[in-house]
């Protein structure tokens, strides 16, 4: 059975109290590890890795729409014909930067 709310903040105003008076320096210490845990966490992320590609956000803003919307017209019930490339040809084409590479 659940106590009244008047008597669930006052247990949560003793359990406050208790420990920013008396657990103090445990409380900092327990705070002061975590933070220690996330800085150590983000740089273990952060490093530098060979053969991973990252995004260029500014060149990914800097794209026009001319560059990556080809706007075709389809006689109706005609169907789109793709032109004949080999995946060879297309992967060819391909030299790491997704932004540019249309298929």
């Amino acid at each position: 059975m659940l106590r009244p709310l008047a008597t669930r903040s006052a247990i949560h105003g003793r359990l406050g109290r208790v420990l920013y008076t008396d657990y103090i320096y445990l409380f900092q210490l327990a705070g002061l590890i975590l933070l220690v845990a996330m800085v150590g966490a983000i740089a273990l992320t952060l490093r530098r890795r060979s053969g991973v590609r990252r995004q260029n956000i500014a060149e990914q803003n800097a794209r026009r729409r001319e560059e990556t919307v080809a706007v075709v017209t389809v006689a109706s019930r005609a169907g789109l014909k793709k032109p004949a490339r080999s995946k060879a040809a297309i992967w060819g084409d391909y030299n790491g930067d997704i932004s540019r590479f249309i298929i």
